[in-house]
């Protein structure tokens, strides 16, 4: 589901820029409005209601074995500061690559769209290794290209290798948003709907945070931006090693058997 956000990424900017040299931003704000109707109207008529699964002897055994209350608030908050550098690293591209890298500022958009086109197939693909590999290993390796990409942007002398960066970040987005969720949700295994509420709400409280650190990028130079993404992204990878989850979280996920 989520290679649908970065999907939407893909294609959004160009559409957007369509639609304003055709008929300016009430174009694109008329298509947009247009797209949520039709996306009412499609929940409207065509999604279905899922019967709830009444509770079973081994899903209330795992629900009282789920993570301790704080270590899943301090995991919630790990997340967070990964996800304060997702929001902030985008709001100062362009004026990174005009002010610090002396270039065109739309080139933010052909960084923006060549990550999120990379992050589909990084996300399928985290999704296939999470049946092979422990989902807390795929997050520290994420967390930790989380690091090195902030890192390279930086010190990055030009837009090339901040180009060549974007599978780097991707791999970081990837993990972060795609098997992050997936691991809250084995942390309270009884209670998918928390841990989904829990994580996401992670994004929007990191977008908050990273509107004042904006305003300090803004006055200390926008390379600064990445300074800080680089510091955050490290004291979440280390809060989650120091944080580990209660069994069964961070386990790889099973196959789920044939259909019969």
């Amino acid at each position: 589901m989520r290679t649908v956000f970065s999907l939407a990424w893909v294609a959004g900017p160009a559409i957007g820029a369509l639609m304003l040299d055709l008929g300016g931003f009430r174009l694109v704000y008329t298509l947009a409005a247009a797209m949520y109707a039709l996306a009412a109207l499609v929940a409207f008529l065509r999604l279905e209601d899922v019967a709830v699964a009444p509770p079973d002897a081994e899903r209330t055994a795992a629900a009282q074995h789920a993570t301790r209350r704080p270590t899943l608030l301090l995991t919630a908050l790990a997340f967070v500061l990964l996800q304060v550098p997702l929001t902030l690293g985008v709001q100062a591209l362009p004026l990174f690559i005009a002010q610090d890298l002396h270039r065109n500022a739309s080139n933010a958009g052909l960084i923006l769209g060549l990550c999120a086109a990379l992050e589909i197939p990084l996300m399928l693909g985290l999704g296939v290794l999470t049946t092979r590999f422990r989902l807390r290993t795929l997050i520290l390796t994420g967390a930790a290209c989380g690091v090195a990409y902030y890192a390279i942007a930086l010190v990055t002398p030009g837009l090339g290798v901040l180009a060549a960066a974007q599978v780097v970040n991707a791999l970081f987005i990837s993990a972060v948003s795609a098997v992050g969720i997936s691991y809250m949700q084995d942390m309270i295994p009884g209670e998918p709907g928390r841990a989904t509420t829990l994580f996401t709400n992670t994004f929007p409280i990191g977008a908050v945070l990273a509107g004042p650190l904006f305003g300090v990028a803004a006055q200390l130079g926008y390379r600064s931006a990445y300074a800080i993404g680089t510091v955050l992204c490290a004291a979440g990878l280390v809060l989650l090693i120091a944080v580990r989850p209660a069994a069964p979280g961070g386990a790889a996920r099973p196959v789920p058997p044939p259909p019969a």
